[in-house]
């Protein structure tokens, strides 16, 4: 429980996933967290905002539910950190 509560309470992470060619893709996303699914795993949804895109394609940028597998690094803000992680 204190793991959602950790997950709940952020406003950003960091979503990695692995491009067609084998490397990775790291990309800043925000997100919420919603019911969880069917499994007991927390389901997480993040907007596309409305800056260019290296696609047009949509499908290209469901990736992660084709593939199946993605990481969500989620980062807590410490006092006396800002957003960047800079000190105050």
């Amino acid at each position: 429980m204190e793991q959602r509560r950790f997950l709940a309470a952020g406003r950003s992470a960091t979503l990695a996933t692995l491009a067609t060619d084998g490397r990775p893709r790291l990309v800043p996303i925000c997100f919420v967290v919603a019911a969880d699914d069917a499994s007991g795993r927390p389901r997480l949804y993040s907007p596309l905002d409305e800056k260019p895109k290296r696609t047009d394609d949509p499908r290209a940028l469901a990736r992660v539910r084709d593939l199946g597998l993605c990481l969500i690094s989620v980062r807590r803000l410490d006092t006396g950190e800002t957003r960047n992680g800079a000190p105050h």
